[in-house]
């Protein structure tokens, strides 16, 4: 199991994740298919992740390397609604 990552402090989970792998915010946008509008407030905490569709969701883990909800940190949530 991979293991989960906190953020620094006043470093948002996903712009951490990001830099860690080394991709701008323009290339998780394009791997995922969420604007980089979106990414950007997600990163500075205007949006939730809450927010997204499932499929987008699963779309920005899956480009960030996070294979499972196990591995995501707990402060980045999943959808809570239902598609």
């Amino acid at each position: 199991m991979k293991k989960t990552i906190e953020p620094e402090e006043n470093k948002s989970v996903l712009a951490q994740r990001r830099e860690e792998l080394g991709i701008t915010q323009r290339q998780l946008s394009e791997r995922c298919g969420i604007s980089i509008q979106t990414i950007s407030n997600i990163e500075q905490g205007r949006y939730s992740t809450e927010r997204l569709e499932w499929e987008q969701f699963i779309k920005l883990c899956s480009a960030l390397d996070w294979e499972s909800i196990r591995e995501l940190p707990s402060r980045l949530g999943p959808p809570t609604r239902k598609n």
